[in-house]
């Protein structure tokens, strides 16, 4: 029996879309936790600012954490993703993050899309490589994320392939440059360019200078304005690091860069897969593509040296190059190795999918944050929360409030967290409500 390749990808892409969207009703799932919370938490900001009126400062990114501090910032990067889906919390429901996270998912499938429109006019085999990297890599995990890693390289590679067709140089300079304000590490898509003869790709080079023009802005003045603004700590840290010494750190950690190649960019280890089709299976990959992934990694090593170990999603740049490498396996090998491999994207893509919608079927601080609202009608009407003192504002989003104010009338902890309160109003299996008499 034939298997029909894409097909059969496009029903594991809409399965995974399907189990996301119906996931978001629970609660984030690892890895990156914290950072979803963050960069929702934002989203959610934009919108309490909005409802104020319009303003410039309106405009400025500001994070969930910052109790009683007025008209403040938060320095972080270009805050595409929270500006695109802030407006969902002026619905005020309790599904909001839901909803946040759905509206992401569905502005990156149009993007997804118009990446695949334009692999298939480069080629069948950029397009079919292109069909993969939801399903694998470093992508498999990002691409379900509340974070804007993906987004970003989403947006990267659209310019990236109006540069390879040919097409709108304006267009390609605009998408490029918003992709590396969101995200500079995404530069590395580039390197699929190399694809190209020398004579064809250096003629795009002046537009590639043009399109780090704003990023580099960003990063530099953009930063500071914002940092000269804010009272808080920003969202990241932009550190200059010498070349040399940063690749001296990278190479020092030889087990961290098997894992990394191992594990992340050849998701679970499929590069037995891929060798077991270059050596037994005599499946032909180009190697210029082994060269480019390796001038990939060695960017994201000058940048940021052994620190990218810790994290991953700074290499999400080569989820293309690596499905292009693995693509052949699917497409090109014996029937058994290509039903190993269809097998191998299910079950890494499945176990993801079941990680992420289970805290629907059990316990999760959105269900009890949900029951305190129901149940503390006094709560309504506040902006502002006290919290346990913390810069990720966990609390706060899950309430629809802003955290660590030491002024509000109400309070919500952990229980674990030993706070002394006089009045507790409410409680749940894990949070408490306390409220404060006004002085």
């Amino acid at each position: 029996m034939k298997i029909n390749l894409r097909s059969t990808i496009i029903a594991l892409l809409l399965a995974k879309l399907l189990i996301a969207c119906v996931a978001a009703f629970g609660y984030f799932s690892h890895p990156h936790m914290i950072r979803q919370i963050d960069t929702m938490g934002v989203s959610m900001r934009y919108a309490m600012k909005f409802s104020e009126g319009p303003s410039s400062f309106a405009l400025l990114p500001t994070t969930l954490a910052s109790g009683d501090l007025v008209n403040e910032v938060t320095p972080m990067e270009f805050p595409l993703l929270n500006l695109i889906t802030s407006p969902v919390f002026f619905l005020g429901s309790d599904f909001d993050n839901a909803f946040a996270h759905i509206l992401l998912l569905i502005f990156s499938v149009f993007l997804f899309l118009k990446v695949y429109r334009q692999c298939q006019k480069a080629d069948s085999a950029l397009a079919m490589a292109w069909l993969i990297t939801p399903l694998y890599g470093i992508t498999y995990i990002f691409s379900i994320r509340f974070m804007p890693d993906y987004l970003a390289f989403l947006l990267m590679s659209l310019g990236t392939l109006y540069f390879y067709n040919s097409r709108s140089k304006t267009l390609a300079i605009l998408f490029c440059a918003i992709a590396m304000m969101i995200k500079p590490p995404v530069a590395i898509v580039w390197g699929l360019l190399l694809l190209k003869p020398f004579a064809k790709w250096r003629q795009h080079i002046p537009f590639l200078i043009i399109a780090l023009i704003a990023p580099a802005f960003y990063y530099t003045l953009g930063i500071k304005y914002l940092e000269q603004l804010s009272q808080m700590p920003g969202y990241f840290s932009v550190e200059a690091r010498n070349p040399i010494d940063a690749l001296i750190s990278f190479f020092n950690h030889p087990k961290e860069i098997f894992i990394l190649i191992t594990k992340d960019l050849f998701a679970r280890y499929s590069i037995v897969l891929i060798a077991i089709s270059l050596f037994i299976a005599k499946i032909k990959i180009a190697p210029r593509l082994f060269v480019i992934l390796g001038l990939q990694v060695m960017a994201i090593a000058i940048i940021d040296g052994a620190h990218a170990f810790m994290h991953s999603y700074y290499y999400i740049g080569t989820g293309l190059t690596t499905a292009l490498i693995f693509a052949p396996t699917l497409k090109d090998s014996p029937k058994w190795l290509q039903l190993s491999a269809l097998i191998f994207l299910f079950v890494i893509n499945l176990e993801t999918s079941l990680a992420q919608i289970k805290p629907l079927f059990r316990g999760s601080l959105t269900s009890e944050c949900r029951d305190i609202k129901q149940n503390v009608k006094q709560l309504k009407n506040e902006k502002k929360i006290r919290t346990t003192q913390s810069p990720i504002p966990e609390i706060g989003l899950c309430m629809g409030k802003i955290s660590n104010s030491n002024e509000a009338n109400f309070g919500i902890y952990h229980i674990s967290d030993n706070v002394s309160c006089d009045h507790v109003i409410y409680q749940t299996k894990s949070l408490m409500v306390c409220q404060f008499s006004k002085d």
